[in-house]
């Protein structure tokens, strides 16, 4: 078990390296982690549009889709590793990762690095708990 998690951590590091490495300061770190928070549809696809509150969030200031459109063609290529799929066509782009546990990675490394704020953690980490039923 050990070893499969540490295999998987190693896995998991140079897939978001290459997904966020520039030479310049491009915001993928933080377009890849607005990615992560997006709101999805059952299958795990989001839009666009569904990326512009948590990158906005993230960025403290009002975006658009053009401040980071380029970065979910990139990410979606062998350029950024294929991180996510893409589905549709020029109009109608769905977006998800491509191994569904890289998103939660994504968010703990937003977190490590202080992308998000603590009030924003309390929201992401309430968010997803139910109750176990007694």
């Amino acid at each position: 078990m050990d070893r499969f998690i540490e295999e998987t951590e190693a896995t998991f590091k140079e897939a978001y390296r290459n997904a966020t490495r520039s030479n310049q300061d491009s915001f993928f770190q933080q377009s890849l982690l607005a990615c992560a928070l997006a709101e999805t549809d059952d299958d795990g696809f989001f839009t666009a549009n569904d990326v512009v509150e948590p990158y906005s969030a993230i960025m403290k200031g009002k975006k658009r889709i053009a401040h980071f459109e380029k970065h979910l063609r990139r990410f979606s290529s062998e350029e950024g590793g294929n991180i996510l799929i893409k589905r549709g066509g020029d109009r109608q782009q769905t977006f998800r990762f491509a191994d569904p546990m890289m998103q939660p990675y994504v968010i703990i490394r937003g977190i490590q690095s202080k992308m998000i704020d603590d009030t924003a953690k309390a929201m992401i980490l309430k968010r997803e708990q139910g109750e176990f039923p007694l």
